[in-house]
Order: C-alpha cells, then sequence, then structure tokens
C-alpha cells in the first residue's frame, strides 16, 4: 500500500500478489545487464573464492511477479508520472497491509513492519535485517519511503 505521509490517503489501489501486470517490470530486470552481472559475480565468489551463504542468494536472485519490489516499482513510476516535483516523493510511504495497520493502530505514530513482512519484498537483506542499498538503488527505490523493520516477538 501507498500512502501520503501527514494524511494517510492512499495514492493507489492494493496490489495483490498474485497481480501480473508487473510481468513487463519482471522481464526488464531479470534481462538487465546489471542484476545479470551482479548475479554472475556472487555465483563466481560462491563457488571459488568465498562461500558465504550471502553470496549464495545472490546468486539466485531473480525478479518475480510475487515479489512487492516490482509492484512497489509499477507505483512508483505512475506517481512519478503523476507529479513533476520531485519533493512529492518525499510524502510517500510504502509498505504492505501489515504496516498500514500498525500505523493505523498507532494513531501515524509507529511506520513499521516485521522482518518476515519485509523479506518478501525482494529488496530486503535477510543476512544483514536491513533493506538492501543495493537493490533499492538498482530499482531507484527511495529507502526513506520503507518501513522501519522491526522484531514481531
Amino acid at each position: 500500500m501507498m500512502n501520503k505521509r501527514y494524511t494517510n490517503e492512499k495514492f493507489c489501489n492494493f496490489i495483490l500478489w498474485s497481480d501480473r501486470r508487473t510481468t513487463d517490470i519482471c522481464n526488464y530486470y531479470n534481462n538487465a545487464f546489471y542484476l545479470n552481472s551482479l548475479t554472475k559475480m556472487a555465483k563466481l565468489l560462491y563457488s571459488s573464492v568465498i562461500p558465504s551463504h550471502h553470496f549464495l542468494a545472490i546468486s539466485k536472485y531473480k525478479m518475480e511477479t510475487t515479489h512487492v519490489s516490482p509492484r512497489l516499482i509499477q507505483q512508483l513510476r505512475i506517481i512519478q508520472s503523476q507529479s513533476a516535483a520531485r519533493n512529492f516523493l518525499k510524502s510517500v510511504l510504502y509498505g504492505t497491509i501489515d504496516t498500514w495497520l500498525i500505523y493505523y493502530l498507532t494513531k501515524e505514530k509507529t511506520f513499521a513492519t516485521d522482518i518476515t513482512c519485509a523479506s518478501s519484498s525482494g529488496f530486503f537483506d535477510i543476512f544483514q535485517d536491513k533493506w538492501s542499498k543495493i537493490l533499492c538503488y538498482l530499482f531507484s527505490i527511495p529507502s526513506y519511503i520503507l518501513p522501519d523493520v522491526e522484531d514481531s516477538w
């Protein structure tokens, strides 16, 4: 869901996980030179130099329509096409339904999600427990629109 920071007004309709309108975005990024280079470099590092789980995960990365990231990219494109001002994005908050519920129930004081919801986004680094700066940069996702990630226990 994508809302305005101070009014909690929604920018666009909620997109379900089964939505296939982001297939073109997924195909574009999965065939992009930089994503292919990143996954191949990670595979090489994992298999020959540093057998780290982090490199193994990166080597298998593929954007899918079930990830949150292509839907977020689509929504950001729609919003940016409707607004010429870059400052407009500073008023955007993006999160899943749990994020909205926390934000609503805390009377807009807490904008957060848990690790399980964040990890389903496709751009959360599960090894460092934070949003991946590399993937946010590659997908042009401003990190300030994302919720804080908290333990769910």
